[in-house]
């Protein structure tokens, strides 16, 4: 769960390089919506750039991180204000879920779920 915790943390800060010494090489991480699946580290990064760089403020935390076997899902919250270019003051937020899988004890895949009992489930838990 530590390597989590250090991912949400440079998540947060936007720290590719210490966020790429977390993943594995091939990691791949699955998109809720829109992309899709993102293959790569610099795909990975490029696309959460783009994603965060549409708003004057983007904030990414783990609310909740869980361990379930050699996965662990984590509760994320995401929000942002202010699309650039514009005077909108209004804040943008949703919940979502991700199951983390680990290859040689780095994240080699993160999959996104709307909630967190569709993670827990695809983790093979039902509460």
């Amino acid at each position: 769960m530590e390597v989590v915790r250090r991912e949400y943390a440079a998540f947060a800060t936007r720290d590719w390089v210490a966020l790429a010494e977390l993943c594995h090489a091939n990691v791949e991480y699955e998109t809720w919506g829109p992309p899709g699946r993102l293959r790569g580290f610099r795909e990975m990064t490029a696309y959460f750039d783009e994603w965060a760089n549409v708003f004057g403020e983007f904030q990414v935390e783990a609310e909740e991180i869980l361990e379930v076997g050699d996965q662990v899902v984590a509760v994320e919250r995401q929000d942002a204000r202010g699309l650039k270019g514009s005077e909108a003051p209004e804040t943008v937020g949703y919940t979502i879920a991700c199951l983390i899988s680990f290859k040689d004890g780095r994240i080699s895949r993160v999959k996104e779920y709307a909630t967190r009992e569709e993670a827990l489930e695809a983790a093979g838990l039902s509460e």
